[in-house]
């Protein structure tokens, strides 16, 4: 049998800026970015500023769960 992959993941909580999710993630060689989103800006819709910032941001696929 193939060996299944081995999946490393670290929960983050506070407040952070775009660029320290994105370093973080980079840091750590993710392959994805899991984040939450509280909605609470009019200006960008469904998703708040910081996850819209790191999904425009971020060299890696974002997930964001409302």
């Amino acid at each position: 049998h193939d060996a299944l992959p081995i999946f490393t993941a670290e929960v983050v909580f506070g407040i952070y800026t775009i660029e320290t999710i994105i370093e973080t993630a980079k840091h750590y060689d993710c392959d994805l970015i899991d984040m939450g989103s509280r909605g609470l800006g009019a200006i960008r819709g469904a998703i708040g500023s910081v996850s819209y910032g790191v999904l425009r941001s971020a060299e890696i696929p974002v997930l964001v769960v409302k």
